[in-house]
């Protein structure tokens, strides 16, 4: 969608995605779950997500999500695929 993707792998440490939005400074990231996380490391992310600037769009998915979202109700959320092609499509616009 125009955009450039940086994978940064499963299970990457919140300093580790730290480090990397200081290099990369994306205007988009996208956490996907698709595993269970214990409460402290959904809250940790969920923590990290809200805590980027404003310009920034920090969003998650995946079928394992939900803990990030009660640990921080303020994250977005995307269900498919094709939501986040949407947002893509915005933020190139």
């Amino acid at each position: 969608e125009g955009l450039r993707a940086v994978n940064l792998g499963p299970n990457t440490p919140v300093p580790a995605m730290q480090q990397a939005f200081a290099f990369h400074q994306p205007r988009l990231v996208w956490i996907s779950a698709s595993s269970v996380l214990a409460p402290e490391r959904a809250a940790e992310i969920a923590n990290w997500l809200v805590s980027l600037p404003t310009s920034t769009l920090a969003v998650v998915g995946g079928r394992e999500c939900g803990p990030i979202l009660a640990a921080q109700p303020s994250v977005r959320h995307l269900r498919s695929m094709g939501e986040l092609a949407v947002l893509a499509a915005e933020l190139r616009a």
